[in-house]
């Protein structure tokens, strides 16, 4: 399966779906909705439980588009979102939020890890 649009790059790794943004900013409403749109349709066509979400080149992130993030979590009908290579700012962002887990044993809807192989790793774990 490969699925592409302008903001993400789609592809299924075993059992894991793999979400690349293409974009460095996530705060126009336009291409957070393509961001949206085409990970949910990744996500119903590859039919997979869980979904890495790879941020590497993402650099500024605004408020709508963790309006987006949650619309994924909540429609996606999967198990697992794992995030991974975040910047500092915009890892900060999501913790601020209380989108990922800060270690404080409290749950949040997404997990997060430094690196894609790490993220597959713990899908598949």
């Amino acid at each position: 399966m490969k699925s592409d649009n302008n903001a993400v790059s789609c592809s299924v790794e075993g059992q894991v779906l793999v979400v690349n943004v293409l974009v460095e900013q996530l705060r126009d409403i336009t291409v957070v909705q393509a961001m949206r749109e085409g990970v949910i349709a990744a996500i119903e066509e590859s039919q997979t439980k869980n979904v890495v979400i790879d941020l590497s080149n993402v650099k500024h992130i605004g408020s709508v588009a963790f309006l987006a993030f949650l619309a994924i979590r909540r429609q996606g009908n999967v198990d697992r979102i794992v995030l991974c290579n975040l910047s500092e700012f915009v890892q900060e962002l999501f913790r601020m939020c209380k989108l990922i887990a800060t270690g404080n044993g409290k749950s949040a809807p997404f997990e997060q890890t430094a690196n894609r192989t790490d993220a597959i790793a713990m899908c598949l774990a």
